[in-house]
């Protein structure tokens, strides 16, 4: 392998034998990815394929429906790619800013209390009218709200140092350690009124504002802060620094800012109805921050710095980002036509913006970076090429699942309704498939032993156990060519 790419600035790389050694290589986010998809294979994609069956077939679970809905997309959002996102985020912090985490003993238990925050709300809230599982229900806000507390505690010191440093990736990691935060602190008092109140669901105002921070404020700001430090390098870019990653970072902050202080203004004061188009200009805000990151990227370009056998996986990140411009678009069309007709958004608008995201980006995104970055999948493609069928079926099934759930959301129009229902759940059922593919390659992945590469280490691009200086590349973390 030749010499890694250079830093922020264009600033070479420090040397290999300049770093400082860290503990060897851990496997821990697996124990994060196995929690996740257990959430999202035994909770979120299955209440996405029988929540709108059981609209389709009038099933009649009355208000049980809205509760199963929101226990899905918290399911979905802070189980599947919340727990994988963090997980990975203890992972790469350190080796993107080349601070080792203080009090790495606290990470399993911070994924013990978001894992079991999370499923104790997936089980409840569908049964929140009762007393015991009311009672119960705010347990689950406080446990996800100390998971969240301690991950922002370990990593918050090693962003805001890259920060400092004007790395470009550690502005948007740093918002999502703050909104991490603000969302499960929100959810605490509003699930204890739900549980009080017997009424299984969060009201509609809280709840969206819930959906905007976890969306708006952790996952994509996730998503864009790991991009920005690892994907020009795919495609041959040098690494963005904050001259040019900040403005898209304070556009989608600025915007999911002014939305939920306007969201939360009217939730608590309902006549204040002067506060529409405020809150609606900010999804412009946001519209736009979506948009921006993607130009820095160059994942437009042919991934001409990976390996052969980690080209496929540059497919993943190349379709997710499609999906993110097509999510900006519709997202500023929603806020702009509102704005001009005097109203909010409508719900089904938004429904359908997120879920291009969520599956469209996020998962798309996890399935590719995963491939990617991590050793698991290093592994493999020391024997190989991965399985044509099993990359194409995945990334095809997850497509054609983010276009089928847009077409059952967006269009408002009740002649087609039943047909939209049975639309959900066939996107429901092919990134079920998509994913449990995902969650079989990855454990027989783990499971392989590397070869003996070159000077005892590992051949075509497994991670070596080093750390870079802030803001600069970790070579092999990529899979790159020399």
């Amino acid at each position: 392998m030749g010499e890694p790419p250079a830093g922020l600035g264009g600033a070479p790389a420090p040397s290999m034998s300049r770093r400082a050694p860290v503990a060897p290589d851990d496997r821990t986010y697996l124990l994060f990815a196995g929690a996740a998809l257990a959430v999202a294979l035994l909770a979120g994609f299955v209440l996405a394929v029988l929540l709108p069956l059981a609209m389709a077939l009038d099933w009649g679970w009355g208000a049980r429906w809205p509760a199963l809905a929101q226990a899905h997309g918290h399911a979905q959002v802070m189980g599947w790619a919340g727990l994988f996102i963090l997980g990975m985020g203890y992972r790469l912090v350190p080796r993107f800013t080349g601070v080792p985490l203080r009090g790495r003993a606290l990470v399993v238990p911070s994924g013990v209390l978001l894992a079991a925050g999370v499923g104790l709300r997936v089980v409840l809230q569908p049964l929140a009218d009762h007393a015991a599982a009311g009672a119960l229900l705010p347990l689950s806000a406080l446990l996800e709200l100390a998971g969240a507390a301690i991950f922002a505690g370990l990593t918050l010191p090693a962003l805001l140092r890259a920060t400092r440093a004007r790395a470009g990736f550690a502005p948007y990691l740093v918002a999502v350690d703050i909104w991490l935060v603000t969302q499960a602190a929100l959810a605490v008092p509003w699930l204890w009124d739900a549980g009080r109140s017997g009424v299984p669901y969060l009201p509609w105002d809280q709840n969206r504002v819930l959906l905007a921070i976890q969306f708006y404020g952790v996952l994509l700001p996730a998503i864009f802060g790991v991009s920005l430090r690892t994907v020009p390098v795919f495609f041959g870019r040098p690494l963005p620094g904050a001259r040019a990653a900040w403005p898209g970072c304070a556009l989608l902050q600025a915007g999911l800012l002014a939305y939920t202080a306007a969201a939360l203004w009217r939730n608590y004061h309902p006549e204040a109805s002067g506060l529409r188009a405020g809150e609606t200009a900010a999804l412009l805000l946001v519209a736009a921050g979506l948009v921006a990151p993607l130009l820095l990227t160059g994942a437009w370009r042919r991934p001409s710095r990976l390996r052969p056998g980690a080209r496929p996986a540059a497919r993943f990140v190349q379709v997710a980002y499609a999906w993110t411009a097509l999510a900006g678009l519709l997202l500023a069309y929603a806020a702009a036509t509102a704005l001009a007709a005097g109203r909010d958004v409508l719900p089904n608008q938004t429904d359908a913006v997120r879920h291009l995201l969520a599956v469209g980006t996020v998962t798309t995104m996890i399935v590719g970076m995963a491939r990617l970055i991590t050793p698991a999948f290093a592994v493999p493609r020391q024997y190989g090429a991965p399985r044509f069928w099993e990359v194409q079926g995945i990334l095809l099934g997850l497509s054609a699942a983010t276009f089928l759930r847009f077409l059952g959301a967006w269009p408002r129009d009740p002649d087609f309704f039943a047909l939209q229902q049975w639309m959900l759940a066939a996107a429901g059922l092919l990134a079920l498939v998509a994913v449990a593919l995902f969650a079989a390659s990855l454990v027989r992945s783990a499971r392989r032993r590397p070869l003996p590469g070159p000077a005892g280490g590992t051949d075509q691009g497994s991670p070596l156990p080093t750390r870079a200086a802030p803001g600069h590349p970790e070579r092999g973390e990529e899979d790159m060519d020399g």
